[in-house]
């Protein structure tokens, strides 16, 4: 009621802010991270199934990861479940330099569990604070965050002249 008579203040920015970029680098990262898979492929020699089971693996998990992010944020709090996970989130994608595909089966794992646990947190989160004559705008304006995301990500790769051929 009162964040309603406010409007819309610096926290409710903030936040919008920080969910935004959250959905923006997930965009970047479910998109390169696919196309990536096919050198790597290749490179091993691996077995389609390998390599779909690796690709897939991210979105699995998120689905894991977002049945328990209320239960989870309800032990730690919202703001350490976030910094926990993007700390988990940031340590496995360094272990995934190791191009061996179980690490990247692992670390794609339990990267997409921690994005599934995370991106519900920063929508409920956006719910409770913004007023609510903004409140279904920006909440349905992270999916547009989400998209420019794949779309920066698309002209990354076309900058660097990635190839699209599949096989």
């Amino acid at each position: 009621e009162m964040i309603n008579k406010k409007g819309m203040k610096s926290l409710q920015f903030k936040s919008l802010l920080i969910s935004g970029m959250i959905y923006f680098l997930e965009g970047i990262h479910s998109s390169l991270s696919g196309l990536l898979f096919i050198p790597i492929l290749t490179s091993y020699e691996l077995s389609t199934f390998i390599g779909c089971l690796i690709s897939s693996s991210l979105v699995f998990c998120m689905a894991f990861g977002a049945l328990i992010a209320g239960s989870f944020s309800q032990i730690k709090g919202r703001k350490m479940t976030i910094v926990i996970l993007l700390l988990v989130i940031s340590i496995s994608t360094t272990f995934s330099i190791i191009q061996h595909p179980i690490i990247l089966l692992i670390t794609r794992s339990i990267n997409g569990f921690s994005l599934g646990v995370i991106l519900p947190i920063c929508t409920n989160h956006l719910i409770e604070v913004l007023p609510k004559k903004f409140r279904s705008f920006w909440v349905i304006s992270l999916s547009f965050f989400f998209s420019l995301g794949g779309i920066f990500s698309s002209q990354i790769m076309k900058s660097c002249k990635f190839n699209f051929k599949i096989f």
